[in-house]
């Protein structure tokens, strides 16, 4: 299946080989990994603002967020796509300000810095695919900065680090990425998701989604290998016919979701 970005399996497969299969420990080094993120986003903000007291306020409230706190112990990839994420904005940010500070981007360590920071957001979008439109916006940069060797060295290095997937993805599913966007939307945007957030968590919806999906191919059996890459086109299809049919609470939803992005308190409250 090509349902899933491959990093979170390979790093509870990496966690269970280091611990003997042990689910605590595997979730010790979980939290460990998120809890690395605190660390990242100090050096972050001291290098953005070359002030500690800010970068210790920023770390401070990246450690007590309560999302944040959860997402470090439960079973999903968020708390590997957050720091995934912060060890690309910081090594990018240090690429940009070695570049920026020569006329040739070639230069050792500049170079391996370019390198480094594709290799990172490549890391992110192997957790979860989202983070692909990252890749054109920091070429763009380093292109505002005038580096046209350094923004290519960029896409070339991701590139080459995503090459794996991208191939694997289209030879088993036919598809350049994992095949679960269309899950994603459907379970985002169905005739039930307004009513259970924010108490509860849209993936309560997981049975529901692979019950429709099931419902329209009956001929493919819910544990075949290939049917979430063939549910994910009927989903999506499913999504954009409840949209169509509501749009304006579809409308209203999205607006809450933006509101909630800024709630600091946001975290189901029944799990």
């Amino acid at each position: 299946t090509t349902r899933f970005e491959p990093l979170y399996p390979l790093f509870i497969a990496g966690s269970r080989a280091l611990t003997g299969s042990s689910p605590a420990a595997v979730q010790v080094l979980q939290i460990g990994v998120a809890s690395l993120g605190g660390v990242l986003l100090f050096l972050l903000a001291r290098d953005l603002t070359g002030r500690t007291r800010i970068a210790w306020i920023a770390a401070i409230l990246y450690a007590v967020h309560p999302l944040l706190v959860r997402h470090a112990a439960d079973h999903s990839d968020s708390a590997l796509m957050t720091t995934a994420v912060l060890l690309f904005a910081y090594t990018f940010t240090r690429a940009l300000s070695s570049t920026s500070s020569t006329s040739s981007p070639l230069e050792s360590p500049r170079t391996a810095r370019v390198l480094l920071a594709g290799a990172c957001l490549s890391v992110a979008v192997m957790t979860r695919v989202v983070a692909v439109p990252l890749i054109p916006l920091a070429a763009a940069v380093l292109l505002l900065h005038g580096q046209r060797t350094a923004a290519c060295l960029f896409v070339l290095a991701c590139a080459a680090v995503l090459s794996p997937m991208i191939v694997r993805d289209y030879q088993v599913g036919g598809s350049l990425a994992p095949s679960r966007h269309g899950s994603n939307l459907f379970l985002g945007n169905s005739e039930y998701t307004a009513a259970l957030m924010p108490d509860h968590s849209p993936d309560l919806l997981q049975r529901y989604t692979d019950f429709m999906a099931a419902r329209e191919m009956p001929s493919v059996h819910p544990d075949s290998p290939g049917f979430g890459d063939a549910a994910d086109a009927i989903l999506e299809r499913l999504a954009w016919e409840n949209i169509r049919r509501h749009p304006l609470q579809t409308l209203a939803l999205k607006l809450r979701n933006v509101g909630y992005f800024f709630s600091p308190f946001l975290v189901p409250s029944h799990l």
